[in-house]
């Protein structure tokens, strides 16, 4: 029989995404290495993300030998973590059909939301009403209205969605999530909506930002962005 840790990736998984109340968390993870390297077992996704590139191969390098240690096998599927220093000048550039709105120009909620659901969900028809995982979306802790960035066309449809959490203390931005509609995929607006977000968090004081992809041409899609992929959460599995 084979056992997997993903019971441990969903605890993990649980405060990272179950609520948006809790996102905080990610954030946080710069400083609790020292209080877990005791612990019976990791899953290294719970070590993602800390303040120096020398802590996070310890702790990587530490959560990797302690699995392996107790017979665990790494598997080779997974998520993507990818990072961009704020180092650089960001110029979005929009077609001409195309502009850079937020949540405190579009006022009404439900059009934010069919934004981000017809980005994810095409074809399923536009919900009628507003979800109350999204109201509590925008009233989490982090949560910033002229963070959830959307792109509209000139007919005054919402094309592109996503939104940047930004943790004051770490001055660490996060893309989640991300979406464009297929109908207006390929012209570059997610790459655009994601300069903006990075050149609105260098404006208030941010030095990093990061954003998790699943499958290889998401990855491809942020590296496109200058964002650089410095970690692979995968699963592991023992046989008993």
């Amino acid at each position: 029989m084979i056992v997997s840790l993903i019971s441990v990736h969903k605890r993990i998984g649980s405060f990272r995404t179950q609520h948006h109340l809790t996102r905080h968390i990610w954030f946080r993870n710069f400083a609790i290495i020292d209080s877990i390297r005791n612990a019976k077992f990791l899953h290294p996704n719970f070590l993602f993300r800390y303040r120096s590139t020398k802590n996070f191969r310890y702790a990587k390098t530490f959560s990797n030998d302690r699995l392996t240690a107790r017979g665990y096998t790494r598997g080779e599927d997974g998520n993507y973590y990818n990072i961009q220093y704020l180092d650089m000048e960001y110029i979005p550039q929009l077609p001409n059909r195309y502009v850079f709105t937020c949540a405190t120009e579009v006022k009404d909620a439900l059009s934010r939301h069919i934004a981000v659901y017809n980005a994810f969900h095409p074809g399923a028809g536009s919900p009628k009403v507003v979800p109350d995982s999204f109201l509590k979306m925008e009233k989490a802790p982090l949560f910033r209205p002229e963070f959830e960035i959307m792109t509209q066309c000139q007919d005054g449809t919402l094309t592109s969605f996503c939104v940047v959490w930004y943790d004051e203390k770490t001055k660490t931005g996060m893309f989640e999530p991300v979406a464009t509609h297929p109908n207006h995929r390929k012209l570059g607006l997610g790459k655009a909506m994601l300069i903006e977000g990075l050149r609105r968090l260098k404006a208030i004081g941010a030095n990093r930002a990061c954003v998790e992809s699943c499958g290889d041409n998401r990855k491809a899609f942020y590296n496109s962005a200058g964002f650089e992929t410095y970690d692979k959460d995968c699963y592991w599995t023992k046989e008993f």
